[in-house]
């Protein structure tokens, strides 16, 4: 058990020694900072305000960019939509004509079967003969 108090003090005595280390350096370093807490912090304002101008500046830049792809998407979209209803409206024309015409045909050719006279025996069955099984 020796063994494992010694390794427990010695882990103590680093974090001790680093505890003091790091308070003398801290020490240090506020003795000999070449300004004082208020003309630091009044620098680091004063930094901060330039920063934030540049930030809303490109936050405007991007704002408008971001209006003109927008509006020309938009535009783009529009068009195509009037394109597809043009060519949609002239394929409903063309549609429309041959269903017409298709019509109109069959029309004809019922009214010309029926202005017809009568066909013969021989055709009203089709063309078949009749077979009798004896």
């Amino acid at each position: 058990m020796k063994d494992g108090n010694t390794c427990e003090h010695r882990i103590a005595y680093k974090l001790t020694y680093l505890l003091i280390g790091g308070s003398i350096g801290a020490v240090l370093a506020l003795l000999f900072a070449p300004k004082s807490g208020s003309e630091l912090r009044g620098d680091i304002a004063d930094a901060s305000r330039r920063n934030y101008g540049a930030t809303l500046e490109k936050a405007n830049e991007l704002k408008d960019r971001s209006l003109d792809v927008i509006r020309t998407v938009k535009d783009k979209t529009e068009s195509a939509y009037e394109f597809a209803s043009d060519k949609l409206a002239s394929g409903k024309e063309v549609v429309t004509d041959a269903v017409s015409e298709a019509a109109g045909s069959v029309v004809d050719r019922i009214e010309r079967i029926q202005g017809e006279p009568d066909l013969p025996s021989k055709q009203a069955g089709n063309g078949r003969k009749s077979t009798s099984i004896a």
